[in-house]
Order: C-alpha cells, then structure tokens, then sequence
C-alpha cells in the first residue's frame, strides 16, 4: 500500500472525513465525480487510491464532511 493511501486511511480514521485521491498538483479530482464517490471506509479507500499511488488527499468541503470554506 501506498504511503499516501495509508496516511488517507489516518486521515479518515482520525477526523471521520470522507476522502478522495486528486492530482498533487493540482487538487483536481483525478477522476470524473471524485467528491461523490469519497469515502472514509479504509478498505474503501485503498480501492480509490489503488490507481494512483502518488495522489493527493481530497477532502470534500460542505454537508458531506460538515466544512465550512470561506475564501
């Protein structure tokens, strides 16, 4: 497992967030409807980000994860 799945999984376990993997550069989900299909399910998890061992960790903001951005 990726060193970037594992702290995801961390990630999720600690807070309770729901995650998804993003391109590291960019923050872009890297694939089509990735803050709907977030998840805070290790196993879940590790499934999302299989494909892409260097992703980014997404955390969507909003009712689904009960955060407030202002920018």
């Amino acid at each position: 497992m990726a060193k970037l799945t594992k702290a995801a999984i961390e990630l999720a376990k600690k807070t309770g967030w729901k995650v998804f993997p993003v391109n590291p550069n960019t923050k872009i989900p890297l694939f089509s409807g990735g803050q709907d299909k977030a998840c805070s399910e290790p196993h879940r998890i590790e499934q999302l980000f299989a494909p892409y061992p260097n992703a980014g960790i997404g955390v969507p903001t909003g009712p689904i994860n009960g955060i407030t951005v202002i920018d």
